[in-house]
């Protein structure tokens, strides 16, 4: 067993962990785009001059 296939599955770890972290953070980052004005219930537009 050489250094390299030592290395291979922590590198592989490292790998997904980084992959999956990018994903939660781009993922979270695309729902606050535009600063579109949403109902926090039910995640739909609202306008400001709609009223009860």
């Amino acid at each position: 067993m050489t250094v390299l296939q030592a290395i291979l599955p922590v590198l592989g770890l490292l790998a997904g962990g980084a992959c999956v972290g990018a994903f939660a953070y781009f993922g979270k980052r695309k729902h606050e785009k535009d600063g579109l004005p949403t109902d926090p219930l039910t995640e739909l537009f609202v306008n400001d001059d709609d009223t009860i």
